[in-house]
């Protein structure tokens, strides 16, 4: 029972990892070489999501959790492409910031923290994919 638990936190813990990296390795999402280690990862994260749910191994509810991040990372690219189109550079991390001037900045990470934690959950959750 204990290590079913201990499962269940692992697996939403790494369904969120796109947050982690944009938190803490912000850059890494903006170099081509580590973004596309990440998501090759994250869609091996879906392959695997898919097997466990196929085979049932694990609580279902908590392993459909590993198909998030790859969704994420793809709603990152857009939002990321849009955000260039409309503002011709790159948005800038302001978690840590309390700069006013990065107001756009700011307010493209609060959508897209909610896109990227609301919109993949209730896709994978309600098993629309």
């Amino acid at each position: 029972m204990k290590g079913a638990v201990i499962m269940d936190f692992i697996c939403v813990l790494v369904g969120t990892n796109l947050l982690a990296f944009y938190l803490f390795k912000y850059e890494w999402l903006f170099c081509k070489k580590p973004f596309i280690i990440i998501l090759f990862l994250n869609f091996l994260l879906l392959a695997v999501g898919y097997a466990l749910q196929y085979y049932l191994i694990g609580n279902q509810k908590f392993v459909i959790a590993l198909k998030m991040p790859f969704i994420s990372q793809l709603l990152f690219i857009s939002f990321v492409t849009i955000f260039r189109k409309v503002y011709k550079r790159d948005p800038k991390e302001t978690f840590w910031s309390m700069d006013w001037n990065l107001i756009k900045d700011g307010l493209f990470n609060f959508v897209l923290w909610l896109a990227c934690l609301i919109l993949p959950a209730l896709l994978v959750f309600e098993k629309i994919i």
